[in-house]
């Protein structure tokens, strides 16, 4: 994160400026056919929130469509595909000047948010043109309909009110995307430009037609080269990423495909019960998101507090012992594992590998999970912003700054030692001694100061990077997502 510079605007003053922008993620249908504007009480037949009625996500479609069609207050834009292969909307909903300048905001607001060397009296005057965005989606969670059956409501309300104080908010909204094909380079180590040092960790890409097409859509300016420079330089290339997701409410893969698809980052959905017939000959990489070990092996929870879902049979499997062996396989033969929150608690203790004459090579990676017993002695964390110290230099840490903080749980954290034969560990992240909230609530926290968050540990051909917290917990931590991408690119 960087300081705001001195003189920066007031944020009373940018509050100021904010208008409303509603957007609600929607399952398509087709079209309607009609000419005139309806109120949401003409269009379904009833009052939506009225008792015992609801209306279906196709007919919701159905009424934005119709919005769409006769107001120049709301755009609706189509985003995606939903899992089921649906097409998936966002509602844009503001005044007429902003939604016919939707691709010029979306602009100013992309440079106000990911552009650091914007100069003062740029960021000045970006603040005064662009317009803030609220995102709405009305509803996480697939049983909680009301906010949902309220978006007709909202949406008519803002398009057709003469209330002159919502007029006046709405004044400011955006959205929008870019893919092409070049051949990128990453630099291995640093180097000097007559524009300054580049650090290790960049991006080199050859100049070209596809290039300058890119570069005028960028949201931070290039540094143009002379000649190739002479460091290192790593080709990249996509790897091919199984995603492992239960069958279970998991939270936290279903944020790392978000993720994932906002950055266009591909990859092949696996479940536990899909180890045992799997070719991981297909794969680079396997990732695994926080989620219980007992879900993962045993296709069930172990835990206290959790209900057994009732699926059927197919649904509840896990990877079992044999697919455990053959993941192990899989990093020793090359493959490279990002594991993150509870998940890592799969790889700790006694692992076997079954070898291609029949005999099983039992081993242990060189690190343990030490929260258990530190909770039992006072640490309590229940979520919190807490320092991490990274190690400069290296390839998973390039992009950071020296110290950020992260959002910690208390569970885990890691103790390593010395590593046995062909096995390897280092130590990526780990606790500041002291002073270690930057934000929100912990008890006896000084208990993990010094102690191992993020390791990465190498077994025969391959490696297992372990995060002893979510790098990007709900999309929520920014900060911490370039430990992801760099372990992917690695």
């Amino acid at each position: 994160m960087r300081n705001q510079p001195k003189n920066h605007l007031p944020m009373k003053k940018i509050y100021r400026q904010i208008l409303w922008l509603t957007a609600a993620v929607l399952l398509s249908v087709p079209a309607f056919a009609q000419n005139k504007l309806q109120t949401p009480t003409n269009f379904f037949g009833f009052k939506p929130d009225a008792d015992r009625q609801l209306f279906t996500y196709e007919k919701l479609i159905d009424y934005f469509k119709l919005l769409d069609k006769n107001s120049n207050r709301l755009k609706l834009i189509k985003i995606g595909t939903s899992p089921m292969g649906k097409p998936m909307y966002v509602a844009m909903i503001s005044n007429a000047q902003n939604i016919a300048n939707l691709d010029k905001l979306k602009k100013i607001n992309k440079q106000l948010a990911l552009n650091p060397d914007l100069t003062t009296a740029q960021r000045t005057q970006m603040i005064k043109d662009g317009k803030v965005f609220i995102y709405a989606t009305l509803s996480i969670h697939s049983s909680k309909v009301g906010p949902t059956q309220a978006s007709p409501l909202i949406a008519y309300e803002l398009i057709t009110t003469k209330d002159p104080q919502i007029r006046s908010w709405l004044d400011k909204t955006v959205f929008a995307l870019l893919d092409k094909k070049v051949t990128v380079y990453r630099t291995k180590a640093g180097f000097k430009t007559s524009a300054g040092k580049i650090p290790a960790g960049s991006f080199v890409v050859k100049n070209g037609s596809s290039v300058k097409e890119i570069v005028k859509n960028m949201d931070v300016s290039p540094i143009t080269l002379e000649s190739k420079p002479e460091v290192v330089l790593q080709k990249i290339k996509t790897p091919h990423i199984a995603l492992m997701v239960s069958w279970f409410h998991d939270m936290d893969a279903g944020w790392t495909r978000y993720i994932f698809d906002t950055y266009h980052i591909p990859y092949t959905q696996i479940h536990p019960g899909d180890v045992a017939t799997l070719d991981f000959s297909k794969f680079d990489i396997l990732i695994f998101p926080d989620m219980s070990k007992s879900v993962l092996m045993d296709g069930k929870y172990s835990e206290s507090g959790y209900s057994q879902p009732n699926l059927p049979p197919e649904y509840t499997k896990g990877i079992g012992e044999k697919g455990l062996q053959k993941i192990m396989a899989f990093v020793n033969n090359g493959g490279k594992i990002l594991s993150w929150g509870r998940s890592t608690n799969l790889f700790e203790g006694t692992l076997t590998i079954q070898g291609a004459n029949g005999q099983k090579e039992a081993f242990v990676l060189p690190y343990r999970n030490i929260a258990p017993g530190m909770q039992k002695k006072g640490l309590y964390c229940p979520g919190t912003f807490i320092k991490v110290n990274w190690k400069r230099g290296n390839p998973l840490t390039f992009g950071m700054e020296k110290q950020t903080g992260i959002f910690y749980r208390g569970n885990p954290v890691f103790k390593t030692w010395q590593p046995g034969f062909d096995m390897d560990r280092r130590v990526i992240g780990w606790f500041p001694e002291t002073h270690l909230v930057l934000s929100g609530y912990a008890e006896n926290i000084n208990m993990v100061g010094n102690k191992a968050i993020m390791v990465r540990l190498r077994k025969g051909k391959g490696h297992l990077i372990l995060y002893g917290f979510s790098p990007i917990f709900r999309a929520s931590t920014p900060v911490t997502y370039k430990l992801v991408f760099n372990g992917i690119l690695m």
